[in-house]
């Protein structure tokens, strides 16, 4: 759900969603035939593991980008004032150790916070485990496709999982708690 200023500007399926246009009129959304989602139809979002949750959302000068089931943040580039289009999708990097006499372990890959430099070029991501992660946001290509993997970020210092991230606007300094 999209508002602005208090109003209601779009109701949008986040799981499909490759293009955001908030400038579809009611009389145009009214004429449009209501189509299932792919992951409606073939059963893609049964997981009972995949957190549904859009977890942190942040707005940057070009688009936003928002922490969205296990581990990813999908980044959407803004194409004019009212249209986004998903540019890529960053991937946290799944070290949970599994076994089989075990019961299946927690979820650690789940998005806390997501931070960006001031020169909004490089961003940061924490989630349940005590490792930050970064990567440069303009490398998708052509090479890479539409899911990159995030990169450790200095050595794991925390005790536990990483509550919040700051990073100052002045100098290259990063708080996380």
């Amino acid at each position: 759900m999209i508002l602005e200023t208090g109003e209601i500007r779009g109701v949008f399926h986040a799981s499909d969603l490759p293009l955001i246009n908030m400038k579809l009129k009611e009389e145009e959304e009214a004429d449009l035939p209501v189509n299932p989602s792919l992951y409606d139809m073939f059963g893609v979002g049964d997981d009972e593991t995949e957190c549904w949750e859009i977890r942190c959302i942040i707005n940057i000068s070009r688009g936003f980008l928002m922490g969205y089931l296990n581990g990813k943040v999908h980044f959407y580039e803004k194409e004019n004032s009212n249209k986004y289009r998903k540019r890529g999708i960053f991937r946290i990097p799944d070290r949970t150790v599994r076994r089989e006499y075990e019961e299946e372990p927690e979820v650690i890959t789940t998005v806390n916070t997501i931070a960006i430099n001031p020169s909004q070029d490089r961003i940061l991501v924490t989630c349940r485990e005590m490792q930050l992660w970064s990567e440069r946001l303009f490398v998708h290509d052509k090479f890479t496709g539409p899911e990159v993997d995030l990169v450790d970020f200095g050595y794991s210092v925390h005790l536990g999982n990483i509550g919040g991230l700051s990073v100052c606007r002045w100098k290259p300094i990063v708080l996380s708690i």
